[in-house]
């Protein structure tokens, strides 16, 4: 079931989300121990993981940090820590470390059209 909350199955390569992906634009901070913090796009996020865009390279398996600032709190913001997992061509696979983080569950339920700052 394509979108649903099953676990998905393409016909090239593996899949590991959980449950439906959203698309975003929403400006992120990556953090990593040793290096400068990174900035870069969430293109779509599920309640396992998300798609990651920068201009700077991450190593696979490496482990983040992504601050994300919800489109509805401009001042708040909340660190989710997260694993590389797959640097597919277009993007940085990324999976929480913690499943469903709130501020994931937040931005997964917000309105249509309301993604983006």
């Amino acid at each position: 079931m394509i979108g649903g909350s099953y676990m998905l199955q393409p016909p090239f390569g593996s899949e590991h989300r959980w449950g439906e992906r959203v698309r975003v634009d929403l400006p992120v901070m990556v953090f990593q121990e040793g290096r400068a913090a990174i900035g870069g796009f969430l293109n779509n996020v599920s309640l396992s993981g998300g798609l990651l865009r920068s201009t700077h390279d991450l190593h696979l398996y490496a482990l983040i940090g992504v601050r994300i600032v919800l489109p509805s709190s401009t001042t708040e913001s909340c660190v989710v820590k997260a694993r590389v997992s797959r640097k597919p061509g277009n993007g940085i696979g990324i999976e929480w470390c913690d499943f469903a983080p709130a501020v994931v569950k937040d931005l997964v339920r917000l309105p249509s059209g309301r993604y983006a700052l």
